[in-house]
């Protein structure tokens, strides 16, 4: 009886072609600490997500679509507006194009993206995850504004999952006010993780982050991400729970909620 071949897996360089991500066996090919600043470190982890990478694609072909129709709307006296295709670093997945459209369904389309897209501090107007250096990326800060408001409202919002708004009343003396306000935002941290919370930045462990995000991506497990990227001992069980604990979930944490 003739032996079965043995099945030879796919290769994993497709996918990271697909993204424009190294492939994560070559260490040389992913940049080196000092090689980006900290907004397009922010970047290569952002554009690393699932969901990120999803929105762009199910928006870019609606915006050039939309862009390029409203270019040939435009008056043939007045300046033409220039369309730049999905791949240019300069293009933008928009929700815009949505409220322009005729539909019953456009609001609710837009609500719906406008809760996805909030969460990646980029407005309405994403860079496409293929994109290495998009033109003018800048993120927006989640936290940080100005309010107005009555003295006796402090806290006033719940922006996110760990975000609060704060008001002052300018016509008080502040020091009070802050006292009060820093001694409530204690308490507050204290009861909701249960100790003070201190992020330290580490790009030196930045690239190791990358590649393991880039392996799990095409499914490597992880004890071989452990073994190949990081030269970790022991079985694969005990290998497989380093690699999680100490590289994967850190690294994923830094694209949902990267120290600025």
């Amino acid at each position: 009886m003739a032996e079965k071949k043995a099945h030879k897996a796919k290769p994993s360089i497709s996918l990271n072609t697909q993204w424009n991500v190294p492939d994560w066996k070559d260490t040389a090919a992913y940049p080196k600490p000092d090689d980006l600043d900290l907004t397009y470190w922010r970047w290569e982890f952002l554009r690393r997500r699932h969901d990120y990478r999803e929105d762009f694609d199910t928006h870019a072909t609606p915006t050039y679509e939309y862009e390029i129709a409203r270019a040939k709307a435009t008056s043939p006296k007045s300046k033409k507006i220039p369309v730049v295709l999905p791949d240019h670093p300069a293009f933008r997945a928009s929700l815009e194009y949505l409220v322009h459209q005729n539909s019953e369904q456009a609001d609710t389309a837009f609500l719906q993206a406008l809760s996805r897209i909030a969460r990646y501090d980029l407005g309405y107007r994403l860079p496409n995850p293929r994109c290495m250096t998009p033109a003018g990326l800048h993120f927006e800060r989640a936290f940080g504004g100005i309010l107005e408001g009555p003295v006796n409202e402090r806290v006033l919002t719940v922006l996110r999952q760990d975000q609060l708004h704060v008001t002052y009343c300018l016509s008080k003396p502040l020091g009070p006010q802050e006292a009060f306000i820093q001694d409530l935002l204690r308490k507050i941290q204290k009861h909701k993780y249960g100790k003070k919370i201190g992020r330290r930045l580490r790009p030196g462990e930045w690239p190791s982050y990358l590649r393991v995000l880039d392996a799990r991506a095409v499914g490597v497990p992880l004890h071989v991400i452990g073994k190949t990227v990081l030269k970790f001992s022991g079985t694969d069980k005990q290998i497989a729970i380093r690699v999680l604990q100490d590289i994967y979930q850190p690294a994923y944490e830094l694209g949902i909620n990267f120290p600025n």
